[in-house]
């Protein structure tokens, strides 16, 4: 028997219902589906952060604030150290600047030497450390590009993770997940020793300017979920929603309103606190 949804029914739900029906799935296992968030970009306090603290304060969620060290304003560290801050600060590269070619941007991409990629990643630690510790500080590369010999290298220049997103192996095997609803139960291992955090679920289409469909992100979590309700990814991994509030339109900022109402309702949801996240040292597929 499913067990029931906890809490009202929003109006908006039946628009995700694809999501609910899987989640239905999890409770009659009575398994819990872990989600996480993290925002990127911020170096200010802005009318758009603003509304992301509404946002999580509305609906109890933490989202992990990736900061931008080398364009860090001080009111943003001020903001975020105020008691009952839904943030938790990671480092977001150095100064984010873009290295990469056309179409390939990067500041931790393969165009520069390691020496130099180094030094920056050295650089943007202290000065994050100056103002939020060096205590198990998760590094974000910008742009989601990162060489593996830097990540390799970033718990020796003092990191505790990084997070970046899925693979493309990572992102087919989801896409395939959201088609079929069983498959053999195969473990994958990344077989990486980097402890990874990382976000899989992109609500935003960087080529419209605007929000995703509510069906294609819909079903790319659903991918995501039976990844682990199948047995490929450990059922407790949590999944990474991506958010960029600087660039949130009224569309997006619906569409995070609307998957908010509909899973927090779910016996099978649990939106985890970000130091629970990244003290699992939980190493997910994603390949760097």
């Amino acid at each position: 028997m499913v067990a029931p949804r906890a809490g009202k029914t929003f109006a908006g739900s039946s628009t995700w219902q694809a999501l609910l029906r899987e989640l239905d799935r999890w409770s009659e296992r009575s398994s819990i589906a872990t989600f996480w968030f993290r925002d990127d970009d911020a170096c200010a306090v802005t009318p758009q952060l603003e509304r992301l603290r509404d946002l999580a304060d509305r609906h109890g969620v933490e989202i992990a604030l990736a900061v931008i060290p080398g364009q860090l304003e001080s009111a943003l560290v001020r903001y975020l150290r105020v008691e009952g801050s839904p943030f938790h600060a990671m480092c977001h590269g150095w100064r984010h600047i873009d290295y990469g070619p056309n179409g390939r941007p990067g500041e931790f991409g393969p165009d520069r030497p390691l020496s130099a990629l180094r030094e920056d990643a050295k650089l943007a630690l202290d000065e994050f450390a100056n103002h939020f510790g060096r205590r198990a500080v998760v590094f974000v590369p910008p742009y989601g590009r990162i060489t593996k010999a830097l990540t390799s290298q970033l718990p020796q220049i003092g990191f505790w993770g990084v997070s970046t997103g899925p693979t493309n192996a990572e992102r087919r095997l989801a896409r395939l997940m959201a088609k079929v609803s069983w498959s053999p139960s195969i473990r994958l291992n990344s077989g990486r020793s980097t402890r990874h955090f990382d976000v899989h679920v992109d609500s935003f289409d960087w080529t419209r300017r605007t929000a995703r469909t509510t069906t294609s992100v819909a079903r790319e979590i659903v991918g995501h979920l039976r990844l682990r309700r199948n047995g490929f990814v450990a059922p407790g991994a949590p999944i990474g929603l991506l958010m960029h509030h600087l660039v949130h339109d009224e569309a997006t900022w619906d569409l995070y309103d609307g998957f908010l109402e509909a899973t927090t309702a779910h016996s099978a949801v649990r939106f985890a606190r970000i130091g629970a996240v990244i003290g699992l040292g939980t190493v997910q597929l994603t390949e760097t």
